[in-house]
């Protein structure tokens, strides 16, 4: 089964804000039949500087087919980060904002 990494914006966020958009992602992932990645389940062993975090999640990012860019994505300097990365070396990148608000729905 396909991996999918799911990017989008964590900092500046209220916890339960960020934590609710990336476990609905993992749903509108998982609707499209892969396997979600989120950095918000990372195990994230490290000092917790943003480029610690970021090279953990370049890491997994990369182990994955597919980059899920949430709607927030181009207002995070993590997130544009990892897809441009993803753009800049031919990964697959799905938008959610590309599809319907429920995928679940219409699959």
């Amino acid at each position: 089964m396909k991996k999918c990494y799911i990017a989008g914006k964590i900092g500046d966020l209220p916890v339960s804000e960020f934590t609710n958009n990336f476990t609905a992602a993992k749903k509108e992932v998982e609707a499209l039949g892969m396997i979600p990645v989120s950095p918000v389940d990372l195990p994230h062993n490290h000092g917790g500087t943003w480029s610690e975090y970021m090279r953990e999640d370049l890491i997994e990012m990369l182990k994955c087919d597919y980059v899920y860019a949430l709607r927030n994505w181009d207002s995070s300097r993590g997130a544009t980060v990892e897809v441009e990365t993803a753009l800049k070396i031919k990964m697959n990148i799905i938008h959610q904002k590309q599809l319907p608000a429920h995928p679940e729905r219409t699959l």
